[in-house]
């Protein structure tokens, strides 16, 4: 074997085994560090969720009629931005016009608009 007869080889081969070695045990006492010390950091509380908008004043909540029209609804739509709903042909209007829930008043458009069907 002619490399185990030029010492300066065989030294530098030495030195990084040991060199390997010793970082392999210090990213092993960094990830045991780590891990640890994750037990001890302090969490933060989740924060309650927010508050529900508030309806707009003169509005009622009848879940039979439309908001709008006051009758019962045909073709229940709901607006996906508020959770409403309503006749079709009302919100559709409404939102078209105004851009916005008629009863929450946040933003909406006709793409956010949901028929809702009913099981038997």
């Amino acid at each position: 074997l002619e490399w185990q007869r030029q010492p300066a080889k065989l030294a530098f081969l030495q030195y990084s085994q040991l060199l390997l070695m010793l970082a392999y045990v210090a990213f092993q006492v960094l990830e045991w560090w780590y891990r640890a010390a994750g037990g001890r950091t302090k969490q933060l509380p989740i924060p309650p969720p927010p508050a529900p908008p508030e309806m707009m004043p003169g509005q009622e909540l009848d879940p039979s009629k439309c908001s709008l029209c006051s009758g019962t609804r045909t073709n229940p739509t709901l607006v996906a931005t508020s959770g409403h709903v309503f006749c079709y042909p009302c919100i559709a209007e409404y939102v078209a016009a105004h851009g916005r829930c008629p009863v929450t008043g946040i933003g909406a458009s006709t793409a956010n608009l949901r028929r809702l069907y009913e099981a038997l």
